[in-house]
């Protein structure tokens, strides 16, 4: 929580010299949802923390150096999934300003490289449906009133791995 009030704090610097904003705004804070619920959740919540990333990438997008924004912007997308919200905030801005194509791409692609291969390898590895894209697998229809012979339906479909067989009964 500390590094997040940080992480505000340096953003807010760049824009206002308001010290009395600026405790109005870390004040703020405390009372969102990810901060009011972060003792009663500390061993599984990551929000704060991943807010706290995602803040500092912004400030280093903002602030520079390229290279720290660059390795923020990694470690971003590995904490959060809508930390890709930054990385196209860094390329906007840069394109915005005018900064060389190569510079914008050896800044931002191997954050993207990160974010895609790690989407990629939990969708391949770690799906409930067995390595297909989530939300493709189909579940067998069965009209109202019939009953289901597992052997001879035709219709049963596996929602498990190929490895096991799972033939759903109505």
């Amino acid at each position: 929580i500390g590094l997040l009030c940080f992480a505000v704090c340096l953003l807010f610097d760049r824009y206002s010299p308001d010290t009395a904003a600026k405790v109005f705004l870390v004040l703020n804070l405390f009372v969102s949802i990810a901060i009011a619920k972060y003792v009663a959740f500390y061993p599984v919540l990551i929000d704060a923390g991943a807010y706290a990333v995602l803040l500092l990438t912004v400030y280093f997008i903002v602030a520079g150096p390229r290279l720290l924004a660059a390795t923020f912007a990694v470690v971003a997308v590995l904490a959060r999934e809508f930390a890709i919200a930054a990385i196209a905030l860094g390329m906007v801005r840069d394109l915005r300003r005018r900064v060389p194509l190569a510079v914008v791409a050896g800044t931002y692609a191997p954050a993207i490289t990160v974010y895609f291969g790690w989407r990629w390898q939990v969708a391949e590895h770690w799906s409930s449906s067995g390595g297909a894209p989530l939300g493709t697998h189909r579940v067998p229809f069965q009209a109202p009133g019939t009953a289901s012979n597992p052997a001879s339906d035709r219709r049963s479909v596996t929602t498990t791995p190929p490895s096991v067989s799972c033939h759903l009964i109505g």
